[in-house]
């Protein structure tokens, strides 16, 4: 069986207004709970869409980072552009799928969580932080603000990824993507073409460029050279595996890198996609040989099961056993399928994917999509038939 017959899609969304947004109270019961595929006429056997919230179309860009927190909490970040910056907007949603806004004044970028703390990228700002789960409120953590400030506020962007820099001298050049592995913070700095990382259990913590040019210059220089000295273009999306693996969404270059950190191995591998060649030319093969189409949110599960936002193909990829497929979308933009199959819904621009490391009862084992131009978070649930090919 494949994972087509028996995936099932459900939409939440974020609901607001255009000026400050405000939560709107989610309705349980007939759009709040999963339907049989049998009850109507739009849900055929397989994957089936339901909508249980809803976010306000006025704002740009909407809800783009999504990340578990705690048992059956998910935080998701709203990145507003239009109307200017400072504009976002941070939502703690719990297993019930009740969704409360945290007051920020900032427009969040993406989420790593590790235990009680949650970090979280300011990419006009220039900074990442952590964040108060109760308020939204931030402590600046990188760059390391000066004496006993809380903040440095809004920074002036940095030129290049040198090597060794100290917590307090970093700069950064829109600061997008986290992962997290035990006390290690990887980064990607978008705009300087890098992934970086810190230890921020060191008494002097210094901040390292893994991959990526010194010179913060982007583009596509081959595989086969050591991590360092790898060109990138426009890092996006990150995650690292059970093992410690990296995984980045090389956006501009159109592949999916990974990276054995632990290992250090002198090289880091292409998993999916075909570099500098962005496009679609279908699903069934080899990973290496799939075009994507500025893939940015990358995900990786327990099983090893890669999960890529194929933003402009509009589609979530999946990468199991080196082969690719498509979980949901079928490619044409638009905000369709409510009720149906995961693989028939209509996503438009996809921005981030996030596994169900917590187990959310209501959406057990589920895969989170934030359906960006869409103003939406979507959820695939019963997904379990991807791990077995």
């Amino acid at each position: 069986m494949t994972f087509e017959d028996r995936s099932e899609m459900r939409k939440l969304i974020v609901v607001g207004a255009a000026a400050a947004l405000t939560l709107a109270a989610c309705s349980q019961g007939e759009n709040g709970e999963a339907r049989n595929n049998d009850a109507t006429d739009q849900a055929p056997s397989g994957s089936v869409i339901d909508t249980v919230a809803t976010v306000s179309p006025d704002i740009a860009n909407d809800a783009r980072a999504l990340e578990p927190y705690g048992e059956g909490q998910w935080l998701i970040g709203q990145y507003a552009e239009r109307g200017g910056y400072n504009k976002g907007a941070v939502y703690v949603m719990d297993a019930a799928g009740v969704t409360k806004q945290l007051t920020t004044g900032y427009s969040p970028g993406s989420f790593a969580v590790s235990g009680q703390d949650i970090y979280v990228t300011v990419p006009n700002q220039q900074t990442v932080n952590r964040m108060d789960i109760e308020t939204g409120a931030l402590t600046q953590v990188l760059p390391a603000p000066a004496g006993d400030s809380a903040s440095g506020g809004k920074l002036k962007a940095g030129s290049g990824c040198p090597d060794s820099v100290s917590a307090a001298d970093v700069r950064f050049n829109w600061p997008w993507g986290l992962a997290i592995d035990d006390d290690i913070l990887y980064i990607a700095d978008v705009n300087n073409n890098c992934v970086r990382r810190v230890d921020l259990s060191a008494e002097e913590p210094v901040v390292e460029r893994v991959a990526g040019l010194a010179s913060g210059a982007g583009g596509f220089n081959g595989e086969g050279q050591a991590p360092n000295q790898t060109q990138l273009h426009a890092p996006g999306g990150l995650d690292v595996d059970r093992q410690g693996d990296l995984f980045i969404a090389d956006t501009l270059n159109q592949v999916v890198w990974e990276l054995d950190v632990k290992a250090k191995r002198s090289g880091i591998d292409i998993v999916a996609g075909v570099p500098k060649q962005a496009g679609y030319n279908g699903d069934d093969r080899p990973a290496t040989q799939a075009q994507l189409n500025y893939p940015w949110g990358v995900d990786i599960d327990r099983a090893n099961v890669l999960f890529i936002a194929d933003q402009r193909n509009n589609r979530v990829r999946v990468v199991n056993n080196k082969t690719i497929l498509t979980l949901a979308g079928n490619g044409t933009q638009g905000n369709t399928g409510d009720g149906g199959p995961a693989i028939d819904a209509e996503l438009a621009g996809p921005w981030d994917v996030a596994n169900d490391d917590y187990q959310n009862p209501r959406f057990p084992g589920a895969l989170y999509v934030s359906d960006s131009a869409n103003h939406s978070v979507r959820v695939v649930t019963d997904r379990d038939a991807i791990a077995g090919g």
